[in-house]
């Protein structure tokens, strides 16, 4: 299986003759609005939306758009707050200022602070936000590992589950949006690496390549509700090996037995 290479760098997307032609699985929140000049798929967030992502994320951990600062989000009775970790201090946002940032970001797609003027101070707040938006929708951007995740599922990744829950397991876990804030996340508290959380292999260390690294969804297939979002804590950081050992067996293992296997198998 192919390492996922760092989130921060952007593909070549293959020839047109090359492309999959994916049928729209778009439902729940959120709508599609049509192409930008570069071949993305545009997409519009509404204030509906918004709430919804920070109730169903309540207490994750955020990152600021620059400064990388940890936060969290939780709502107000005119709109949002938002907690810096490092002063406790809720920084609100009523409704019709959150209304601003979307309309924005609705017609532009952008995620750069500087093109949030008009004493729009809170971007990199809000733009967090709009990015796990993005990252928690059905047919969210991919990580392109170099698998088919809507084609046949490879015999060793069945599960008693069935087919189409592994495909939306397999969805989570390379949502974009969704594995670079969980990367963030695991580097703010491992000293800004990233490193496999079974058997510790760490790319940076041995390949010196620190951005490279796997996200595999902690919650076992049987016990993810049908609809239920993921979130940046649910993913775990694993390597290449751990991935695949992790999507065999019936059913499948989770990171705790995994590690105690490899413990076990390092102590002999």
């Amino acid at each position: 299986m192919a390492l996922v290479d760092a989130l921060e760098t952007q593909l070549a997307p293959p020839p047109a003759s090359q492309q999959c032609i994916v049928s729209p699985l778009w439902s729940g929140h959120g709508t599609h609005t049509g192409v930008t000049r570069q071949g993305k798929l545009a997409m519009s967030i509404t204030y509906a939306d918004f709430l919804q992502t920070v109730d169903d994320n309540a207490g994750e951990m955020l990152f600021t758009l620059g400064r990388g600062a940890m936060f969290r989000v939780e709502k107000s009775h005119d709109g949002v707050r938002f907690i810096p970790e490092s002063t406790g201090k809720p920084r609100p946002l009523r409704a019709e200022e959150v209304h601003r940032y979307l309309d924005v970001f609705n017609k532009t797609q952008s995620m750069t602070t500087s093109d949030y003027k008009d004493k729009m101070q809170n971007a990199s707040y809000v733009l967090p936000v709009i990015r796990l938006w993005i990252g928690q929708q059905p047919d969210a951007p991919l990580i392109d590992d170099g698998t088919n995740v809507i084609g046949e599922i490879d015999l060793e990744f069945s599960a008693p589950e069935g087919d189409l829950t592994v495909r939306t397991h397999r969805r989570r876990e390379r949502s974009r949006e969704l594995v670079r804030i969980a990367k963030q996340l695991f580097r703010n508290q491992n000293d800004g690496r990233l490193f496999c959380e079974v058997c510790g292999f760490d790319f940076g260390k041995f390949y010196d390549e620190p951005d490279f690294i796997e996200a595999h969804h902690r919650i076992p297939l049987c016990d993810v509700a049908p609809g239920a979002i993921t979130k940046p804590s649910d993913l775990a950081m694993v390597c290449a090996n751990c991935h695949r050992m992790l999507h065999r067996g019936s059913p499948w293992p989770t990171i705790e037995d995994l590690k105690r296997r490899v413990t076990a198998a390092n102590s002999k």
